[in-house]
């Protein structure tokens, strides 16, 4: 577990003396309330307010990961990246690989849904939920690619969630 602070500084929670860090603790405590149907308390990341990063980067100008600053995580990212483009390649090749191998019909029916989106025969809606514009296709039944459930990702991931549990 304190690999886990050193590997993404983040901080010890430590007035509830829980080996958590208070990132990771207010990821799940969100997650927690939204599968409940809870409606989440708005943080001082969604808030926007100038508070800032240990980094020095404002909370409002970025957005918040599950690694802290969203601007210092990328930049780590990047880092590993160059030292190392080969093996994330070879990372990302094999992952598609498998997925392709293992989900055909979900491969499908997306490229369909997306050529139906493209010709205009398809017309992407809001979200079914809370009517945010930028909506993803829930297929029900990739038998019937172009049955889809408009969502957001929140919603999306949401949905997911509760069919996996």
């Amino acid at each position: 577990m304190d690999k886990h602070f050193e590997k993404f500084g983040h901080e010890k929670m430590e007035r509830t003396g829980k080996r958590d860090c208070l990132i990771c603790h207010r990821e799940r405590e969100l997650k927690r309330s939204r599968l409940a149907g809870a409606k989440p308390r708005p943080t001082d990341y969604e808030v926007g307010t100038s508070e800032k990063f240990p980094c020095g980067h404002s909370r409002s100008l970025t957005r918040k990961t599950v690694h802290g600053c969203g601007v210092c995580h990328r930049e780590k990212e990047r880092g590993r990246y160059k030292t190392k483009p080969e093996h994330y390649r070879m990372k990302c090749a094999e992952r598609l690989a498998r997925y392709k191998i293992e989900m055909p019909e979900k491969i499908i029916a997306r490229t369909k849904l997306n050529h139906a989106i493209e010709s205009g025969k398809i017309k992407r809606q809001p979200c079914e939920i809370c009517k945010n514009p930028r909506s993803q296709g829930h297929h029900r039944d990739y038998s019937k690619p172009l049955e889809v459930r408009w969502l957001c990702a929140l919603h999306h991931s949401e949905l997911h969630a509760q069919l996996e549990s």
